[in-house]
């Protein structure tokens, strides 16, 4: 007798959570089959990239760069198959993905398909900012991008950070770490408080910090726009109310957008991000009276807190759903995301804030936990 077909479960992105719901499955599902669509077969720990970028001796490139066909290595060929190529589209009432694997175009069918494409932002891009490799960039050398970027943060006399959240005041942290004597650093947040996420008695902490060590903040200002002189490569920095300021580097840390090209419009919503309900399960998961099967997890949904720490309650949901639907076996769950985030933020090496539930730890508990390596030591976890 023929042994029955497996199910195919199609992953789309290659980053934290579509690498950790592949191993979930692979897991728990038996029998299942998973395909992963990456543009890179590398993975970036890039928790720790403000450190990175600004001390390029801090850590090594095999701390915080892994190979992903590695990660995988342990399973059967039968149940992995690793596609690295970008999802260009899917089609889900005929239950496709088109991949572009450098112009070679490839059609591969799904049972479930899992939506973990993840986010970017406009530093990442270069896009009206210095480009520093916050995250992975579609057929990008990531080590060549990271030395680049170490390079031009290293020769800047001046630099404007835009953006008050954890990236802007760790990079801050991290710059004036190694430059306070020789660099004019300037962080400019729209928000009236640091960390506008937090709690304010954190952003007050942060605030604090970042003074103390010789940071310029503009609060309540927020950026019009930034452009680069062809000639002398000077950026200009326009501030609302038209104030213009200048540095030899700006760089954009405001948010991050998502990586959405490839996802019809009905599944995305104001602000492109997919909709799902609490079990992670699209909500344009129903057309023309069909299901489609599609979940998706992670910075790619409309969960607004985009932080590593939310992704291992989010796929623990994930997994079991799918491992359900599969077998038939089982009750699903359902996500709750908390209320109260938790975070720490290094301001650079020797201090930090953050918020713990409802409280704001001490800078020498930042430092004991998170300053003194960005969890860098965690990143294989992550991966494996």
């Amino acid at each position: 007798m023929a042994s029955a077909k497996p199910v195919t479960v199609v992953v789309i992105g290659g980053s934290n959570a579509g690498v950790a719901v592949s191993h979930g499955l692979l897991r728990q599902v038996p029998g299942v089959k998973v395909i992963l669509i990456n543009p890179s077969e590398t993975y970036y720990y890039n928790v720790a990239a403000p450190r990175v970028v600004a001390k390029p001796k801090a850590f090594s490139p095999e701390q915080y760069i892994f190979s992903i066909l590695e990660a995988f290595e342990r399973y059967p060929a039968a149940s992995f198959q690793f596609v690295m190529g970008k999802a260009t589209k899917f089609e889900p009432g005929a239950k496709t993905v088109t991949v572009d694997s450098r112009g070679e175009f490839s059609t591969i069918a799904y049972d479930y398909l899992v939506i973990a494409s993840g986010s970017t932002s406009l530093a990442t891009r270069g896009e009206g900012s210095t480009k520093i490799p916050f995250k992975i960039t579609e057929g990008e050398d990531l080590q060549a991008a990271i030395a680049e970027a170490q390079k031009t943060l290293a020769a800047a006399r001046s630099i404007i950070i835009g953006g008050g959240g954890p990236v802007g005041v760790e990079l801050a942290g991290e710059l004036v770490d190694v430059f306070s004597d020789r660099k004019d650093i300037t962080l400019v947040t729209a928000s009236r408080q640091m960390l506008p996420s937090l709690k304010a008695g954190t952003g007050s902490a942060a605030l604090k910090l970042l003074k103390a060590r010789g940071v310029r903040v503009l609060s309540s200002r927020s950026v019009e726009k930034a452009t680069q002189h062809p000639v002398s490569k000077e950026w200009t920095v326009t501030l609302d109310g038209g104030e213009k300021i200048s540095a030899d580097e700006y760089v954009s840390a405001t948010g991050v957008l998502p990586n959405n090209e490839f996802i019809p419009s009905s599944f995305l919503n104001e602000d492109g991000w997919v909709k799902v309900d609490n079990e992670f399960r699209a909500l344009a998961a129903v057309i023309d009276g069909r299901k489609t099967y599609v979940y998706a997890v992670g910075d790619i949904t409309q969960h607004p807190l985009r932080t590593l720490s939310r992704i291992p309650d989010q796929i623990t949901v994930v997994v079991n759903n799918l491992k359900v639907e599969i077998t038939g076996r089982g009750k699903r769950m359902t996500y709750k995301p908390s209320e109260k985030p938790s975070m720490l933020v290094p301001v650079g090496r020797s201090s930090g804030t953050g918020q713990l539930g409802g409280w704001t730890p001490w800078s020498w508990m930042v430092v004991l936990f998170k300053s003194k390596d960005f969890f860098i030591s965690k990143a294989p976890t992550y991966i494996n």
